[in-house]
């Protein structure tokens, strides 16, 4: 059980009985404004050098965490499977090659969830995969495939969409769907012509081509500030449809979108690749063959996924980290994945009470943590170098480029942020101008107003907290 606090105004701060320091009156001040009476604020600073909890303000409440959700697949990720560990992909061919060099059957691409094969967020270059798979098949002197290019995304249970995750997220590209294959980060570029103002803007091409695709426009081009467009359309199904808002300008803008089935787009990328290198592909439904390795594809090693998830809060890697846990433990579903984050930390004695974990994202309103468990985790991996290099850097790299930018704390507050409607989070670690290392947790959920302006208090009360 926690202390009750006895909060008693001295000097401008607020004492606070429990082994806490006082809060500054500026905090107690900023709970009690109109935006905020009807918030809820968890937060713990703790000492991680002395071991001593600095500042704590309902540190046990659960609150919604958004992105800070990442932290616990990211980190029980690390434990579980090492920071090696690579993804493989599989590609293999059914049926005989004749002296011809026709392959009498399918050529398959089995996933085992590695969400970074023809991406961008990749240290390797963008068509290295499609690359691999047409050397093997030059290797086995392959010119023609009588029968299809399959991409095979069961290692992954469907639907392919987190439990709880909304509506209006579907269809958008931080929320693709999320299978055994991925390609492309699962999503496809959309080219709209805005010149025409307060108009629909006319769609020229997507990038890539999905075949099947049906997109219903009900955009306008307008003079926003920025894209308020939202798509809509769930994993399997063609329809997309787009609405709101998008920049009026004179020439094009380009919106991303999720795609309906990333298999079936690998499998495309595949087809296409080969086919400029001299491969045709009939396309025909062929008898099942004995199956072949042709060639296994490893994928970037586990600490650079966790880097580039919770540098840049990409929701793709972070739930495909989950599914690595339980690809590994149990069968490859979300939910597996979740169990075992749970059972890991609160093997390593964590507290995890009002601790609810829905996803690996964050993108699940239904999950909750506490900023006393968010402390302890942290806690728990001070020492594991891959984890804290993942975070981003205050004031300088990823999501944290602008937050405590010019201050004090630039360079020296390293936390992961966590954004979803009406919560703003921050938690990891900051290093004080002594050389001291704290674990922060700091949770706004249901807050009146601008997410700027939380976001600016919360830079404010850490530059008074942190000396």
């Amino acid at each position: 059980m926690m202390k009750k606090l006895i909060l008693i105004t001295v000097f401008g701060w607020v004492m606070a009985t429990g082994g806490a320091k006082p809060l500054p009156v500026a905090f107690t001040q900023w709970l009690q404004s109109g935006n905020m009476q009807a918030a809820t604020v968890a937060l713990e600073i703790r000492n991680l050098t002395t071991g001593e909890t600095v500042y704590e303000h309902e540190a046990g409440r659960a609150v919604i965490p958004a992105s800070v959700t990442k932290l616990t697949s990211t980190g029980a990720a690390l434990r579980l499977l090492g920071a090696n560990h690579r993804v493989e992909t599989e590609v293999f061919a059914t049926g005989e090659i004749d002296a011809d060099g026709t392959l009498h059957g399918d050529v398959i691409i089995v996933g085992h969830g590695d969400a970074l094969l023809g991406s961008t967020r990749s240290q390797f270059a963008k068509d290295l995969f499609v690359q691999n798979v047409w050397a093997a098949l030059n290797q086995r002197g392959i010119r023609r495939i009588a029968g299809r290019i399959i991409g095979d995304g069961s290692a992954i249970p469907a639907p392919w969409v987190g439990p709880g995750w909304e509506w209006e997220d579907f269809g958008n590209y931080y929320a693709p769907p999320m299978a055994g294959l991925n390609y492309g980060d699962n999503t496809v570029a959309l080219i709209f012509d805005t010149s025409k103002k307060n108009a629909q803007p006319k769609l020229i091409r997507t990038e890539p081509e999905i075949p099947g695709l049906v997109l219903e426009n009900c955009l306008t081009a307008e003079d926003a500030p920025r894209d308020q467009s939202y798509v809509y359309g769930g994993p399997r199904t063609n329809l997309r449809t787009i609405v709101g808002a998008i920049p009026h300008k004179n020439a094009t803008y380009t919106v991303r979108a999720s795609v309906p089935n990333p298999p079936a787009m690998a499998a495309k990328a595949v087809e296409r690749y080969i086919y400029l290198k001299g491969v045709k592909t009939d396309g025909d439904t062929l008898p099942a063959g004995e199956k072949q390795l042709l060639t296994t594809y490893r994928g970037e090693a586990l600490e650079y996924v966790v880097n580039e998830t919770n540098t840049n809060s990409n929701n793709l890697l972070a739930e495909m980290v989950l599914h690595q846990i339980s690809l590994t433990q149990a069968d490859g579903s979300r939910k597996e994945g979740v169990k075992a984050v749970s059972d890991y930390w609160k093997g390593r004695g964590l507290d995890m009470r009002g601790v609810k974990l829905y996803d690996g994202c964050g993108l699940s309103p239904d999950t909750r943590v506490t900023a006393h468990f968010v402390c302890d985790l942290l806690a728990e991996m001070k020492d594991e170098r891959a984890f804290r290099a993942s975070l981003p850097v205050a004031g300088k790299t990823g999501t944290l480029a602008m937050f405590l930018k010019g201050t004090k704390l630039q360079g020296k507050a390293h936390l992961k942020t966590g954004t979803l409607k009406n919560v703003v989070a921050y938690a990891g670690y900051i290093y004080s101008g002594k050389g001291e290392m704290y674990a922060v947790a700091f949770i706004v959920n249901d807050y009146a107003g601008s997410s700027t302006a939380v976001r600016k208090k919360v830079e404010n009360m850490l530059l008074l907290m942190i000396p």
